[in-house]
């Protein structure tokens, strides 16, 4: 049984609602929604589809004699591929959209700590390189950095100095510099002050106590990315995009519609708010993503995978690659007819083939 469902708890940081098969098909399903998928001879019983969970994932059969796909969502569009594994799956990477290809001088080496005490660790870290003899692609200042780390402050803390003058020093080592960012803001009392600069009702208080940037609502969107284009400005040249997985959003209402809507897709959407603020800011950046889904790889082609997830996430910086521009998705291809839908609940293909479940 495969979850889909961007989530911490479910083990799952990146979803893609597509499988192939070896009898020589595939199905890609065409949404955001939540959902899940059961295969013939496997078992149910992912943590996150326990029935006491606040959210639990829409019901399949136990134990079927079919591929079973469900999603909450109230209408469902897919997609089904005839031919060889490979064909399958080049086929489904040429609708969902391809990877940009990082450019050479991305695949440095990223110098991290877990946490910087101030400007005096930065700059040791650049000299230490630099007196070894060893390459530095990139120093990148992660969580906590925000002032009296507040997420969502996205302004340096005064332990670091004037960070102009910090960044100018790491530039003229020959390095970028790239900070930490998240879609959460702190709503305890001594962040009160970047909470309010978002503005009443565009954030939304998660069940982690964090509130949530509405990337869905144009004015926390605009304020946020506001924040990321004047750190772009003042001279940053990337950003690691964290903690998109970490909380349950499906029992929120965001402006764009139910949380059940808008979990998996969160991730895409934070790190598309990264992406267009440093174009308005005219300078491209480089961007990792802890967490996505399939749609997400357009804007983030650099989607940290962390095998067990349960690590800190920033464990699998050596397998990061940032980018700093990305194609326009290939989409569907011209002329291409729409898929069928399963429109009433409980429809069933023939036995082998897959089905939507009742929906919840």
């Amino acid at each position: 049984m495969a979850a889909w469902k961007v989530s911490y708890s479910c083990a799952r940081s990146v979803v893609t609602p597509f499988f192939a098969s070896s009898a020589g098909y595939g199905v890609y399903f065409d949404t955001g929604a939540v959902g899940h998928m059961q295969f013939r001879g496997t078992h149910d019983g992912m943590a996150c589809n326990d029935s006491n969970s606040a959210n639990p994932l829409c019901t399949v059969v136990s134990g079927p004699d079919r591929v079973q796909a469900c999603f909450k969502t109230p209408s469902l569009d897919y997609d089904v591929f005839v031919g060889a594994p490979a064909t399958v799956v080049a086929k489904y990477r040429a609708t969902a959209g391809l990877m940009p290809m990082p450019t050479p001088d991305e695949f440095g080496t990223i110098k991290w700590r877990d946490s910087v005490k101030g400007r005096g660790e930065v700059i040791d870290d650049v000299a230490q390189f630099k007196r070894l003899g060893i390459p530095l692609g990139s120093v990148l200042v992660d969580n906590p950095w925000e002032t009296n780390g507040c997420w969502g402050a996205l302004q340096f803390d005064p332990r670091f100095g004037n960070p102009a003058t910090l960044i100018r020093t790491v530039h003229d080592a020959g390095a970028r510099f790239m900070v930490w960012v998240s879609p959460w803001v702190t709503p305890s009392a001594e962040c009160k002050a970047s909470l309010d600069t978002f503005g009443t009702g565009t954030t939304l208080l998660t069940p982690q106590g964090w509130n949530a940037v509405d990337f869905t609502n144009p004015a926390a969107k605009s304020t946020y990315e506001a924040k990321i284009a004047a750190l772009v400005r003042l001279g940053v040249d990337g950003f690691k995009g964290d903690r998109g997985d970490e909380t349950d959003l499906e029992s929120l209402t965001f402006a764009g519609g139910p949380g059940r809507a808008v979990n998996n897709i969160f991730p895409e959407l934070f790190a598309r708010s990264v992406l267009q603020a440093s174009r308005t800011a005219g300078v491209p950046s480089t961007s990792s993503s802890i967490a996505g889904c399939d749609r997400a790889r357009p804007a983030s082609s650099a989607t940290c995978a962390n095998s067990s997830r349960r690590s800190s996430p920033t464990a699998c910086l050596s397998r990061w690659t940032p980018f700093s521009e990305t194609r326009p998705s290939p989409g569907r291809p011209p002329g291409r007819r729409a898929p069928p839908r399963c429109e009433a609940a409980g429809c069933i293909s023939r036995p082998g083939r897959f089905s939507q479940a009742p929906r919840s």
